[in-house]
This record gives structure tokens, sequence and C-alpha cells, in this order.
């Protein structure tokens, strides 16, 4: 590099926690739009990975927040037409069962051929200080293809931890969960890792396979659909809960006996959706417990 031009390249003119984004890319992650830029692009859009279209913004109070929609239509409601009603409800149930998560909001704007559209935010969970690794970049490579995952996870996380997250995957029907949405906080400095990460990327659970008139049908969704609705770890969720139980499950279960989702004070769904998913969790719950009991007994 030039000497003369270092100074255009110091972190503080070019780290994305103080300097601007580049607005052309944001239109062109998020709304599909066209355009050209060109010199210096400070965008944190090349690196943010993931199916459903996102960007990122900075708020008039300088939160950064990632803004994030929904999938293509009704076609694909079964799968992500309702992400942003999980991403926001979720951390609800994670709340109250005492885990450490991101909270989301909603709000609405205008998607893809002018049609108004749901979105989920949030805001960055990272600093400069304090920065996210997934899972998968903690562990050795040989591990991601061993038998031994779960306990090369446990090594890096903590027993509890894993256990906690995969209870709650199974309470609220999480089939996403993967290696790339979970992992630990690192100090940016030392490289060293610090704790868990909070829970995040909730969008592909119950709300999305609800139909508020047929709960009976969610309840044997695992027979219905036996290669779709389980864990993305293979497992179905009642075998997770066993595989990954431990005494502070039951506790966990037990603060969900008589959960209520409260629904957001602006942009609600029906009122049948919102009752008929609060009595599927705490259903769920009761049966994790179950599970549970039966897991530590043996």
């Amino acid at each position: 590099m030039p000497t003369d031009r270092a100074h255009l390249y110091a972190w503080a003119n070019v780290n994305l926690f103080e300097n601007e984004f580049n607005p052309i890319l944001q239109g062109v992650a998020f709304g599909g739009d066209r355009g050209q830029t060109q010199g210096q692009i400070l965008s944190p859009e090349p690196t943010t990975d993931g199916m459903l279209r996102k960007c990122w913004r900075r708020t008039s109070k300088g939160i950064i927040e990632l803004i994030k929609g929904t999938g293509e239509g009704d076609e694909l409601r079964c799968v992500v037409a309702r992400e942003p009603l999980c991403e926001y409800y979720m951390p609800q149930v994670a709340q109250t069962m005492g885990l450490d998560c991101v909270v989301y909001d909603l709000e609405k704007g205008i998607g893809d051929w002018g049609r108004r559209e749901r979105f989920s935010t949030c805001p960055l969970f990272t600093s400069q200080e304090v920065g996210f690794l997934a899972i998968w970049e903690c562990l050795p490579y040989e591990a991601l293809r061993s038998k031994e995952l779960k306990q090369a996870i446990e090594a890096v996380m903590g027993v509890q931890a894993l256990s906690d997250l995969m209870l709650f995957d199974a309470i609220i029907g999480n089939i996403d969960r993967h290696l790339g949405n979970f992992g630990m906080l690192v100090n940016n400095d030392t490289n060293e890792l610090i704790k868990p990460a909070p829970i995040f990327d909730n969008g592909r659970a119950i709300f999305n396979f609800l139909n508020q008139w047929r709960i009976d049908k969610y309840y044997h969704l695992d027979h219905l659909q036996p290669y779709y609705f389980k864990s993305s770890f293979g497992y179905r969720f009642t075998k997770l809960v066993e595989t990954h139980a431990t005494p502070k499950s039951l506790d966990l279960c037990d603060k969900l006996q008589d959960f209520t989702f409260t629904p957001h004070p602006k942009y609600r769904p029906s009122r049948g959706l919102i009752k008929a998913c609060s009595e599927v969790v705490c259903q769920r719950a009761k049966d994790a417990k179950r599970v549970v009991c039966e897991a530590l007994e043996n």
C-alpha cells in the first residue's frame, strides 16, 4: 500500500461501527434495486448470509439494526411467510425461560412489486470490542463430520448452554437451528472466547406451521411430516430433548406452564393464532418435561 494513502485505510476510516453504510448496496440487498457505485465502499452487505433478503441500517439514534424480510409469497407460507412473526414472538418464550436472547421488533414497509410487507428488525449484538463466531468456526474441521459433534460443541459452549438452547428449539418447533446461527462471543483483541452468544434467528418455528383452527394437526406434524418437522441436526424434537436433558431442563419447562404470548402493540396477528400458539407452547413444554423426567430416570 502506498504510504501516502495508508491513512485512507485506518480503522477509524473504514470500520462499520462508526462509518455510514453505502445506501446503494442497502437498496440492492434488501429491495433488489439496481445501482452503481464506485470508489471506497463501506457496507456489511457482502458478508451477510442467509436465505431471506436483509440489510443493515443505522437508526436516527445511532443504533445498528438488521432488517429482514419474508419469503417470496404465500406459496412459501409453510416456511417463511410468518418468519417475522416468529422472530418477534419466540424471544418471549426464551425470556420466560430465563435465557439470553436477541429481542426483535416488527414494522411494515413496501416490499417487492409495491406490496405492503411485514419485516423483522433487531439490534446488532456485537461491538468493536466483542465479535461473534458461529459455532462451526469454533470447532476443528474433523469435529464437524464426527459422531462426537455434540461433545465437541459442549466443550466450547458448555453442556448446560447447549442443553438450554436445544430445549428451547424443541419447544418452539424450530427446524432451522444449524451450525451457523448459534455460537460464541469473542474478544476481538485477543480472540479469546467469552461466552455463548444470545439466542437469535428463530424464524422457522411454530407460527409458520400452525393453522389457528387446527391445533391438533400441529401436535402430529412430527408423524405427518417426519422428514421435515424435526431439528436440523436430524433428530425429532422428542429425541433432541432426551439427548440434551439435564435437571435444569425441568425448571425451564415449569416456567412455561401458564405461558401466553403478548401481542405486538401495533402489528397484531389474529387472536386465534396468538391463543393457539400459546397453547401449543404450554403443551410442548409439558411434553418436554415428561421426556426429560424419563431421560433422567434412565
